[in-house]
């Protein structure tokens, strides 16, 4: 076997590990749903607000696990004694997309507000601060797996632009969701 076909058969595993790593995780975020089905009948808007937000999580955070996996192929971060270093680029990395995923929820929060206001004649202007609050939540914890993930992915040696992106946006879409739900009963208790 030549060192190219050495390497699609590599390829290839990874692809159908971070395949079915992803297909867990979204069979997981289906549970999820079914759990929180009472939050998702009783909170006007989250039906609306969902589809946007698990979305938003997904294309974000994805882009960012493209960003560092081209920062560390580029040397700009490396690993040593299994931990990032130049944490000044990751961190900077991890802010600007938190920053962009909060501002973006803000809108989408304002959308569904005026969605559910057009379409049901409900004003509910909770489900904006519901979007914010769980959009900070949600980044906190997706900034900390992805970065466990990436250590995870380089120990291991396999390749973060094949593994990190759908292991992430599916991630995403499970702790978006989560954290989605949780806050919305937080502001109905």
């Amino acid at each position: 076997m030549s060192s190219q076909e050495s390497s699609s058969n590599s390829e290839l595993k990874e692809i159908l590990l971070s395949g079915r790593i992803s297909i867990l995780i979204d069979i997981l975020n289906g549970s999820v749903i079914t759990l929180f089905r009472e939050v998702l009948m009783s909170v006007p808007g989250v039906f609306i607000l969902i589809p946007g937000f698990i979305q938003l999580r997904g294309s974000i955070y994805s882009i960012l696990s493209s960003n560092i996996s081209s920062e560390i192929a580029l040397g700009n971060i490396k690993i040593k004694d299994g931990k990032l270093s130049n944490t000044k680029r990751l961190i900077k990395e991890l802010t600007k997309t938190s920053i962009t995923s909060i501002v973006i929820s803000t809108f989408l929060g304002i959308f569904s507000y005026f969605a559910l206001l057009f379409t049901l004649k409900i004003a509910y202007p909770l489900i904006i601060p519901i979007a914010i609050v769980g959009s900070i939540i949600s980044s906190l914890f997706l900034s900390i797996f992805m970065y466990f993930l990436i250590l995870k992915a380089i120990k291991k040696g396999l390749d973060l632009d094949i593994i990190s992106g759908p292991i992430i946006t599916s991630l995403s879409d499970l702790i978006g969701t989560s954290c989605l739900f949780i806050t919305a009963l937080l502001f109905i208790i």
